[in-house]
């Protein structure tokens, strides 16, 4: 991800700036069962059936899906509506 500094050597501020890659963080499980039922019309899927980290073994998609879910996730996720947890942010500041 590119980002546009306005000026020359500035600064990402600190408070700006996070890393969430196990999703502890933001809840980036919820955007992905929702952009499986939008673009792969999986609609029967749901939080409660993710029980393990190897999303092949709970939920009812085909491997190649839950890749191309989860490439999105990671090289788009400035532009997917991931929300934080709630009590989050202020547990992270």
């Amino acid at each position: 991800m590119k980002l546009a500094l306005k000026e020359k050597n500035k600064q990402i501020p600190l408070n700006r700036l996070a890393f969430d890659i196990d999703g502890v963080v933001a809840d980036i499980m919820t955007t992905f069962l929702d952009q499986a039922r939008e673009r792969y019309g999986r609609g029967h899927l749901r939080y409660e059936h993710i029980t393990t980290f190897f999303l092949e073994d709970c939920l009812d998609l085909e491997p190649w899906i839950i890749d191309a879910l989860i490439r999105e996730l990671i090289d788009r996720p400035h532009e997917l509506p991931v929300e934080p947890f709630p009590h989050a942010v202020p547990v992270r500041s």
